[in-house]
């Protein structure tokens, strides 16, 4: 079996890993934008008769089309900004793919049509979130005969915390996971709209001796694909982290620095958003081990 994997981020690399250990898989084909981040994954991972690295741009449909032809499956590693054109990529090569982060809602129409013209499956929202949390809700409200609330409750936290934000990037490359705005919750059997990083109380686990915060964040819309779930009349799923980290977003909102749209600065165009990660992404970025 010949496996593509696209993207060579934080997990693209780990799927190749587990895929080159698997002796059903003859070759793995990893590809990225990245030249010099491709080359570290390669050294890291070894085995270079298994394994194969491929610069290339999921937006070069061609190339991309070309490369995956003869792939057995796709591995979709990529930001959510830019999965939906390796999506395509995949259907247009005629291979099947699993995505691990998924296509808006918009999409999932004209990919389907799309599927199944090509006669491929697109596997979609397959990672942690999307991907577990809609998996667990869905097989928890299979097991029930009636269902009255959803709670989804989902982080990935440093076991040592450390300053500014207690946080570290574990996905979507070198941007902290930070999206102000509206999200969705069911109320009284009502969907409702409340501000993300609005505070949503404490929690505490198992094996974690801190008590942790969390906050509104919408919940997995593939949850309306499901029979039961038009009985709830409360549903919510909420991010986990370490107290105030919440408090910390929503001050950064406040001085604006996580907006997306372009201001003047000394005779040019910046977006704070963009400024603010590339001056924080050396305190939050995963370091080696």
């Amino acid at each position: 079996m010949r496996i593509a994997v696209i993207g060579a981020g934080l997990m693209g690399p780990a799927i190749a890993s587990d895929c080159i250990e698997c002796t059903e898989v003859e070759q793995v084909l990893l590809i990225d934008i990245d030249e010099d981040r491709l080359d570290a994954t390669a050294r890291k991972l070894g085995n270079p008769e298994k394994l194969e690295v491929l610069v290339g741009d999921v937006r070069d449909r061609q190339k991309m089309i070309s490369a995956l032809k003869g792939c057995d499956v796709a591995c979709i590693a990529l930001p959510r900004w830019l999965n939906v054109e390796a999506i395509w990529d995949a259907i247009e090569a005629g291979v099947s793919a699993i995505d691990l982060s998924g296509p808006p809602r918009r999409d999932w129409i004209s990919i389907d049509k799309a599927t199944k013209e090509a006669g491929v499956t697109i596997m979609p929202g397959c990672g942690v979130e999307p991907g577990l949390t809609d998996l667990l809700a869905a097989y928890g409200m299979d097991m029930l005969d009636r269902v009255e609330a959803v709670e989804i409750w989902c982080g990935g936290i440093p076991q040592d915390p450390k300053s500014p934000l207690d946080y570290k990037i574990v996905f979507g490359g070198r941007y902290l996971p930070l999206r102000p705005g509206m999200v969705k919750v069911i109320e009284n059997g009502e969907v409702k709209e409340v501000k993300r990083y609005t505070h949503a109380g404490f929690i505490e686990f198992e094996g974690i001796d801190k008590t942790l915060e969390c906050f509104y964040d919408g919940f997995p819309e593939a949850l309306y694909e499901v029979e039961k779930f038009k009985e709830v009349k409360r549903c919510s799923e909420k991010t986990v982290r370490y107290p105030g980290y919440s408090e910390k977003v929503r001050f950064l909102d406040e001085c604006g620095l996580l907006s997306r749209e372009p201001i003047e600065f000394e005779g040019r165009k910046i977006i704070p958003f963009e400024v603010f990660s590339r001056i924080i992404y050396p305190k939050v970025k995963l370091e080696e081990g």
